[in-house]
């Protein structure tokens, strides 16, 4: 739960890239993005991005910088961007968002956008989606056990930070309604509260099945991965990226202390790569960038090993666009 909230917290910083920028402008055209998004990367994102292949790329930023995007940039609403891209053949916003990572990747390694290749991608990704969504809809039965799993924030005083996992039982369906049964509480403290109800063993409750999970959910992915064998198959570990030896830019989780609440945040740390474990990278800190109110779970000279995804490499010196 904690990386969760720490991607979020990444996502939703409107200095994400390292470069200040204007959230009254909103771009309208593809062009005009490309403009916007040269503005927010610094160097080492913006060649981090460049040098990694498309998929990666495009794929881990889906949720931060995306999500910035189709927030801000009136996807969800009735933007001039949005109308666009409507021109274009492409309707949904997450599509929208990852045509214009797509497109700046393309564009800084100059290669053709190819906008009608994309869109028809686009349009035979959506399909899958929405069998995947199908497939999976339909393991939702009655006698089926499904969970969710919450979070509790952590205050500056009184409550713990935990995050429970309850378990249930699906004893009828209307829909997109389940009547729940709770079976299990992992958490030793008292029951939270979801939606005006208490979460007690025993008890049910009506919800929308999309909000609980499969115990085993392969279902939604079946299907994109028969389909798109490109993306599930032939991708290398990201790690492969980063050689032994390269000083690299990753994040480091910090607690960020509010008004009596303590929140997920991050802080920007410099190491060295000692070794490729297997998709995973072994490194160690050299310098951390402090930020006040900010205290980094991580300090100067410690190794451990990290997901890439949190990684940057540092352009080459001189190094320059163009």
């Amino acid at each position: 739960m904690r990386t969760v909230l720490f991607l979020l917290v990444m996502s939703i910083s409107t200095q994400v890239h390292g470069q200040a920028v204007n959230d009254l402008y909103k771009p309208t055209t593809l062009e005009e993005a490309f403009v916007y998004l040269d503005d927010m990367f610094d160097d080492t994102s913006k060649y981090t991005f460049m040098v990694f292949p498309e998929d990666e790329a495009t794929g881990r930023l889906h949720h931060g910088l995306g999500t910035y995007i189709r927030n801000n940039w009136g996807l969800w609403g009735n933007s001039s961007l949005k109308q666009h891209f409507e021109s274009l053949g492409v309707h949904h916003p997450d599509n929208m968002s990852g045509m214009i990572l797509t497109s700046y990747h393309r564009r800084l390694n100059h290669k053709p956008i190819d906008i009608e290749g994309q869109t028809a991608e686009s349009e035979r990704f959506s399909q899958f989606m929405q069998q995947a969504y199908n497939n999976q809809s339909n393991q939702y039965k009655v006698g089926q056990l499904v969970y969710h799993d919450f979070n509790r924030l952590t205050w500056f005083f009184g409550e713990v930070s935990s995050s429970p996992r309850v378990t249930a039982e699906i004893i009828e369906r209307d829909g997109d309604q389940v009547l729940l049964s709770i079976r299990e509480y992992s958490d030793t403290l008292k029951p939270i509260r979801y939606n005006g109800y208490k979460l007690e063993v025993g008890t049910e409750h009506w919800d929308k099945y999309q909000y609980w999970r499969l115990p085993i959910d392969t279902t939604y992915i079946n299907p994109l991965k028969e389909e798109m064998p490109r993306i599930q198959e032939t991708a290398k570990p990201l790690s492969e990226y980063f050689s032994v030896g390269d000083t690299i830019v990753v994040s480091v989780y910090a607690e960020k202390q509010g008004f009596l609440q303590k929140f997920g945040s991050s802080v920007r740390a410099i190491a060295v790569v000692l070794e490729r474990k297997d998709s995973d990278l072994l490194i160690q800190i050299i310098k951390i960038h402090q930020e006040r109110n900010r205290k980094p779970e991580r300090q100067v000279g410690e190794i451990f090993e990290v997901n890439p995804i949190y990684c940057s490499l540092i352009p080459p010196k001189g190094w320059v666009w163009k």
